[in-house]
């Protein structure tokens, strides 16, 4: 599937897998998610790395490619899934080769840059 960037998706067997599981290596070549399965049905529990960054709260690629991975490639959710991720849950919905992404968002920071 291509969301635009690179993204690979890990996969854990359980959420402590998951977030015991060290992936800032495979970050430099590009951004990474560890994807559990759960808590509950068609939802995933998920860390992400960001190339350049570290870990971060939250990203919806990531979270689209997870879901996708985890429906057409391991079978363990179905077409509707909940991402959990620490900065907030997201909804994935997957029709054919379209996914849609919804959830909350919210303004955190104003930043400047001097040039």
């Amino acid at each position: 599937m291509n969301v635009g960037v690179r993204v690979p998706v890990v996969a854990a067997a359980s959420d402590r897998e998951q977030s015991d599981r060290p992936l800032p290596d495979l970050a430099d070549r590009g951004n990474v998610e560890a994807v559990a399965p759960g808590p509950g049905p068609n939802e995933l529990t998920m860390r992400v790395w960001e190339r350049g960054v570290g870990e971060t709260l939250a990203c919806g690629t990531g979270a689209a490619a997870a879901a996708w991975a985890a429906a057409r490639q391991w079978g363990l959710v179905g077409d509707d899934v909940t991402v959990r991720q620490p900065g907030g849950p997201a909804r994935v919905h997957i029709s054919g080769d379209r996914i849609t992404l919804t959830g909350p968002s919210e303004f955190i920071a104003t930043v400047e840059t001097t040039p």
